[in-house]
């Protein structure tokens, strides 16, 4: 039942721009990534680490076009996305979102945290044509290590009134005595079908190319502009991060998955 709520992981922005037909790498993440609920995917552990490339385009992306996505890195680092669609058990692939109208890919590597130092990610097409793109990691454990002392609550949980349906706010408590960035998401949850959760019915995109903007810092709350459907169950988690930048993210923390529904009175 509650493989569904990893599934939701992760939409992740990428700067739109014209579409050509095999658009160049928009943006990328190469981080480390702390898991609470690892034991419901493939992983071994908590950690483990993320790549991920959006497209330049404000289009979906054909990736029967695409040939390869790899990864290269400090001391002969190798990784491979696999063109598939994304899913909980391959952890490696493709999201298609049909209403957004954005195609992105994301991989994990299940061996454990990255070794900080310059990650090159290449995209090739069938054609030739190769786009790439690099970042340097600079990972340190001072925010996973707080993270880990802390003892945060979040609402709501549970079973809910009715009437508070249409006055749903996220909230969760923050990391003492260190900087962070937060970011919710919200899916239905069911269980009958765990790909639904892939994509969240609200997001609070924080994300941005922009370094002086600091949207999601230190955020501790997200209200539901959704109208809510009281016969639903839902699931929302929060995002813990290092930055508000996708190619400047060095740690990615996944808190624990909340459930709410609403009573019949």
């Amino acid at each position: 039942m509650y493989k569904a709520i990893l599934m939701m992981l992760f939409l992740l922005p990428g700067v739109l721009l014209a579409s050509p037909a095999e658009p160049d790498i928009g943006n990328i993440v190469a981080c480390n990534v702390y898991w609470h609920d690892y034991q419901y995917t493939r992983l071994n552990a908590s950690e483990a680490a993320k790549f991920v490339i959006t497209f330049a385009t404000n289009q979906r992306v054909d990736v029967a076009l695409i040939d390869s996505i790899s990864v290269n890195g400090p001391e002969g680092y190798s990784h491979t996305f696999q063109i598939q669609p994304f899913s909980l058990h391959n952890l490696s692939g493709y999201v298609d979102e049909v209403a957004n109208n954005v195609t992105w890919f994301q991989s994990y590597d299940a061996h454990g945290f990255l070794a900080n130092g310059t990650y090159t990610i290449a995209l090739k097409y069938k054609s030739g044509k190769t786009s790439i793109r690099s970042r340097t990691l600079n990972y340190s454990d001072e925010l996973l290590t707080h993270y880990k002392q802390a003892q945060p609550t979040f609402v709501p949980y549970g079973q809910l009134a009715r009437r508070q349906i249409n006055s749903i706010t996220l909230e969760w408590d923050l990391i003492p005595k260190i900087d962070a960035y937060y970011s919710a998401r919200l899916m239905q949850h069911d269980p009958t079908d765990p790909a639904s959760a892939i994509v969240p019915i609200m997001f609070d995109n924080i994300f941005t190319v922009d370094s002086a903007i600091n949207n999601g810092l230190n955020r501790y709350q997200a209200v539901v502009p959704n109208h809510l459907d009281p016969h639903t169950m839902y699931v929302w988690f929060t995002e813990i991060l290092d930055s508000n930048r996708l190619d400047q993210i060095n740690i990615a923390i996944f808190q624990p998955a909340q459930f709410f529904w609403f009573s019949d009175r």
